[in-house]
């Protein structure tokens, strides 16, 4: 069993699947893995050619319909999702996966002259991942939990709770391909310098600025959206500025990293907390 939703630009949704007696979903084709480039260079009297870079393409994904009912209210009723040039956002679930993309309609074709009529809608993904509707948040400490239930404690066999790493706090992403983060930084303090690395490759991500008890900055490490953020008494502004020039916007590498942050160069200072929260990605579902 699957859900499958569409969700327009103004923010209403229409439950795709199980509605059959207004439209019957036929198909929806592009929900595997996204298509790759593959760049080579042939190579003079060598069979064969050299590989030089690869990407993943765009997703393209279609619907097709079957118009039920009354044929000319469903099918207009389709068309406030589906308005070509504009933004969607398509919802999937199965028994694995909860997921959605956002995508602009490239077409929206009908046969108005045939009987039953069918409906179909070409939606173009920018980003060919699948997003979890599932937002994973680990917070950065040294303390690593030990404590958790079922729990059980034999007299004179003490139990510890939590113990002090120096590996750095792992966070696992669970996605299918690398991804970036949003840090999360909360001062109670004033600091002039947060420092963010990444224990396992050894990069840094650091920050100089004034920094004063209250503040909260956000730092977006998604390619193509980089931004840092400061929210001050209310007000947000654009922080870029702050980033030292010797930073790399932290990538979360599938499966486990490890990052540990100093503050005026003290390793986990109590008077700034710092959090790392991302969506895993996926290739297909």
């Amino acid at each position: 069993m699957y859900t499958a939703r569409i969700q327009n630009k103004t923010g209403e949704i229409l439950t795709l699947s199980g509605n059959e007696t207004e439209f019957q979903v036929v198909s929806i084709t592009g929900l595997s893995q996204a298509p790759a480039q593959i760049n080579l260079t042939p190579m003079a009297g060598i069979d064969g050619a050299r590989f030089n870079t690869s990407k993943i393409q765009t997703r393209n994904i279609v619907f097709t319909f079957r118009i039920r009912g009354n044929a000319e209210s469903n099918r207009l009723n389709l068309y406030r999702f589906f308005r070509t040039k504009e933004i969607c956002r398509f919802y999937f679930s199965n028994e694995s996966r909860r997921v959605y993309t956002d995508g602009y309609v490239e077409t929206a074709e009908v046969n108005l002259f045939e009987m039953g009529q069918t409906m179909q809608v070409s939606v173009i993904c920018p980003n060919p991942f699948f997003q979890s509707e599932d937002e994973q948040n680990t917070e950065l400490t040294e303390s690593v939990p030990l404590f958790s239930f079922p729990f059980a404690i034999n007299e004179g066999e003490p139990v510890p709770l939590s113990n002090i790493s120096d590996a750095g706090t792992l966070v696992t992403n669970l996605s299918e391909a690398e991804t970036g983060a949003i840090f999360t930084i909360l001062f109670t303090k004033a600091v002039s310098v947060v420092e963010i690395q990444n224990a396992g490759t050894g990069e840094k991500l650091v920050l100089r600025y004034s920094f004063r008890a209250g503040d909260t900055v956000k730092v977006d490490t998604h390619r193509g959206r980089k931004a840092v953020t400061l929210t001050r008494s209310g007000t947000i502004r654009n922080l870029f500025a702050a980033v030292d020039i010797a930073s790399t916007f932290l990538q979360l590498d599938t499966g486990p990293n490890y990052f540990d942050y100093s503050a005026d160069g003290v390793q986990y200072d109590p008077g700034v907390s710092v959090s790392v929260s991302y969506t895993p990605e996926y290739r297909g579902v």
